[in-house]
């Protein structure tokens, strides 16, 4: 089996670009793991870490970002992609030994039982907040779909039929698992001695608060 060549693929924006330079400043500095932002129209100056793409850079386009991810990926060369968002702290040696290269598709495990109400908004699939793994294989799926936009709940009047949502309903229909693993986890827990985290979620909201910094200090005192 050839050697896996993995790449974080961030769902960037340009209102995000301060999230964005947060990671650059902590736990990307040194990281093993190659990584770009995807950003949408327009395409401005040149950085090396980051990937314009012919897509709205608006909330109800990031399924088609995703997609262009999953193309950029393939077609450089990257045999996985682990896709996460700008408000994410990650410890990049534990994405690496993660044992990601024995699934197709793995993160942390959100939706409903097959048989509830409203499955075909929500269903089941892995976390975009915290991130999830694709292998080529899936990523082939996601860069051959019919994506679609994510739009507003008539009733709820939040965001549904979202990148994560549309991307495990791919899985489901090609018959492709999820495999769950609650190290991604969905919400800031913070550095301990005695927890095993890969990423955490929400970590610059709201009002980029700081905690990215935070964390990275705790973690370089020497928490977990």
């Amino acid at each position: 089996m050839n050697e896996a060549k993995p790449l974080i693929g961030f769902l960037g924006c340009h209102r995000d670009e301060p999230d964005a330079q947060q990671q650059r400043d902590t736990w990307l500095v040194g990281s093993p793991v190659d990584h770009r932002y995807f950003i949408g129209r327009p395409g401005l100056d040149e950085r090396p870490d980051v990937v314009w793409v012919d897509v709205d850079d608006g909330y109800t386009h990031l399924p088609f970002k995703t997609q262009a991810m999953c193309r950029w990926a393939l077609s450089n060369g990257y045999t996985h992609l682990f896709k996460t968002d700008t408000d994410v702290y990650l410890r990049p040696e534990r994405l690496l030994a993660c044992g990601f290269e024995a699934w197709d598709y793995s993160g942390f495990f959100r939706g409903r039982a097959e048989d509830e109400p409203n499955d075909v908004v929500t269903g089941n699939y892995c976390s975009g907040g915290s991130g999830y793994w694709l292998s080529s294989k899936a990523m082939e799926i996601v860069a051959a779909a019919q994506m679609e936009e994510n739009h507003l709940h008539p009733e709820g009047g939040y965001y549904c039929n979202g990148e994560d949502v549309q991307v495990g309903r791919l899985m489901r229909e090609a018959g492709v698992p999820c495999h769950w693993d609650d190290r991604y986890k969905l919400r800031p827990y913070g550095p301990r001695p005695d927890n095993d985290y890969i990423s955490l979620s929400d970590v610059v909201a709201p009002l980029r608060n700081g905690r990215m910094l935070k964390y990275h200090r705790d973690w370089k005192r020497g928490f977990k």
